[in-house]
C-alpha cells in the first residue's frame, strides 16, 4: 500500500508541474468584416446626431438579436469559412473583452477588445473562422483599461478580478453548462455556444442524467482524498461487455450526460451494449495531483476502481476517456498499465506535463513511451487553435504510430473547450470499441 500522502511542500511542487504553461498565441486574430456589422453602421450614421433617431435605430437591432440569436452567423469570403461576429450592446467606458477559448491571448486581453459602434452602445467583433469550428465564450465589461504584460506571465489576482467580472451572452442562441458551478461557484455564468455554418449541432447538456448506481468511493492514490465513482450499465451489457472509464466522472454524469447518446447509438446498432465508470475528479486542485501521477500511484488508483467497480466491470477489455490532464491520465495508463487499461481516449491530453523551468527539465509521456514495453492502443484528438498543445499531441501520434499503438489522430478547428468535447466523444468512443 502507499503512503496515500503530501507534505504541503510535496503538494506545491506537484501542482505547479501541473499547471499549464501561458504563452502568447503565436498568430494574429483573424480580424474580419461583416455585411450585417456595416449595415448598422451606416443606419446609425444616418441617424447622425440624433438621439431619438439613434435610441430608435439600437431598439431595431436589439430586436433583431433577440430574434435571430448571436453570435451572427454569415457566409465567408471562401466556401470552407464563415464570419463569427459576437456582439454586446450596453455601456462600457473601458471597454468589452471576449474571452472565446483559445482566441482570446490571456498575455494580451486588449486583443479581443470589441469595437465600439459610433454614438451607440453596440459593439462588435467578428472572425473568419473554418466553416466547421465551435467555441465557447464569455463577455468581460473592463473595469480598466487592460495592461499588456507579455513576458511576466499570467496574473493571478487580475485573472480571478476578469474571471468575477465575466458575463453571459444575453442574445446567444444557446447556453452551457460552467464546470465552475459544479465545485460551489454558484455565480459562474453560464457559457455561450458559437458554431459556424457546418459545426456540429451535438448538445449534450440538453439529456437527463443517468440512473446510475453510487460505488464505494475510492481513495486518491496521492492523498488519500476519497473520489466518487459511479456505476451505468445498458440494459443489455453483461459482464463481458466493455467497460468504460470516464475521468472527471461528474461532468460526463451531471453536466454532459453521455449516456443517452450512447444508449441511442447502441439501440441503432453502431456501438456494442457496455458499461460506464464515473470517476469523479474532486475538484480542479485535485485532478492536479491524481492525473499527472506516478506509475505506481497510477496502478495503486485503478487497483482500487476495479476493486470498487465489482465484479460486472472486471471480465470485459477496459477502456478510459479523458480530457486535458486527463487525457493524460488516460495514456499513462494504457501506456504503463495495458493489462488494466487495453484502450485510451485522449482528447486534448496535457503533454506538456510536467512544467518545469527552463534549467530542470523533467520527464513526462514521451520519456515513458521511448523505453516501455508493448503497451495499450491510443486514439488522440486535438484543437487547431490550441497552440500550447496542439504541436505536441501531433509528435505523440506520431510516436504511437512506430509502436504501432495509434488508433488515430484527428485534430479538428476548435480549441481547449468542453463545448468541443462533448461533440467528439460519442464518436471516439464508438471508434476505439470498433478498433478494439
Amino acid at each position: 500500500m502507499m503512503n496515500d500522502s503530501l507534505t504541503p511542500t510535496e503538494e506545491s511542487i506537484r501542482r505547479r508541474a501541473a499547471t499549464p504553461p501561458h504563452n502568447v498565441r503565436p498568430w494574429p486574430l483573424p480580424r474580419a468584416q461583416s455585411p450585417r456589422v456595416e449595415q448598422w453602421r451606416s443606419r446609425l450614421a444616418a441617424a447622425g446626431d440624433n438621439r431619438a433617431a439613434i435610441d430608435e435605430a439600437v431598439q431595431a437591432i436589439t430586436g433583431e438579436l433577440h430574434t435571430e440569436g448571436t453570435p451572427l452567423i454569415e457566409p465567408g469570403p471562401s466556401s470552407a469559412t464563415s464570419l463569427v461576429t459576437f456582439v454586446w450592446i450596453g455601456e462600457a467606458p473601458h471597454g468589452i473583452a471576449l474571452q472565446l477559448n483559445r482566441m482570446t491571448d490571456p498575455m494580451d486581453l486588449a486583443d479581443t477588445i470589441l469595437e465600439p459602434l459610433e454614438h451607440s452602445p453596440i459593439h462588435t467583433l467578428t472572425l473568419e473562422l473554418p466553416h466547421d469550428w465551435l467555441g465557447s465564450y464569455l463577455f468581460v465589461p473592463l473595469a480598466d483599461k487592460p495592461v499588456v504584460r507579455l513576458h511576466r506571465g499570467v496574473d493571478k489576482q487580475e485573472r480571478g478580478r476578469i474571471i468575477a467580472a465575466a458575463r453571459a451572452d444575453p442574445f446567444a442562441r444557446e447556453h452551457l453548462p460552467s464546470k465552475s458551478l459544479l465545485f460551489g461557484n454558484g455565480q459562474a455564468p453560464q457559457l455561450a455556444a458559437a458554431r459556424a455554418q457546418r459545426a456540429s449541432n451535438t448538445a449534450l447538456w440538453h439529456d437527463s442524467s443517468a440512473s446510475v448506481e453510487r460505488l464505494a468511493d475510492v481513495s486518491s492514490a496521492v492523498n488519500g482524498e476519497p473520489l466518487r465513482l459511479w456505476r451505468w450499465s445498458h440494459p443489455r451489457a453483461t459482464a463481458s461487455s466493455p467497460t468504460l472509464l470516464l475521468c472527471d466522472g461528474e461532468v460526463w454524469r451531471t453536466q454532459f450526460p453521455i449516456h443517452a447518446e450512447l444508449s441511442r447509438r447502441i439501440h441503432a446498432g453502431s456501438l456494442t451494449p457496455l458499461n460506464l465508470l464515473y470517476l469523479d475528479s474532486g475538484g480542479p486542485r485535485q485532478r492536479h495531483l491524481d492525473y499527472p501521477c506516478s506509475a505506481n500511484e497510477s496502478a495503486e488508483l485503478l487497483g482500487r476502481i476495479r476493486d470498487a467497480a465489482g465484479p460486472l466491470a472486471q471480465a470485459g477489455p477496459w477502456l478510459a476517456a479523458g480530457q486535458s490532464l486527463g487525457g493524460l491520465f488516460t495514456m499513462l495508463c494504457t501506456l504503463r498499465h495495458p493489462d488494466l487499461v487495453a484502450t485510451a481516449i485522449a482528447q486534448s491530453p496535457s503533454l506538456w506535463w510536467p512544467a518545469a523551468p527552463p534549467h530542470e527539465p523533467q520527464p513526462g509521456w514521451f520519456e515513458e513511451a521511448a523505453t516501455a514495453e508493448p503497451a495499450g492502443r491510443v486514439l488522440l484528438e486535438a484543437g487547431s487553435y490550441e497552440w500550447d498543445l496542439v504541436e505536441r499531441v501531433r509528435h505523440a501520434a506520431a510516436v504511437l504510430a512506430a509502436r504501432r499503438e495509434l488508433i488515430g489522430f484527428e485534430q479538428y478547428p476548435v480549441g481547449h473547450d468542453v463545448l468541443a468535447w462533448q461533440s467528439l466523444l460519442p464518436d471516439a468512443i464508438e471508434r476505439a470499441l470498433t478498433d478494439h
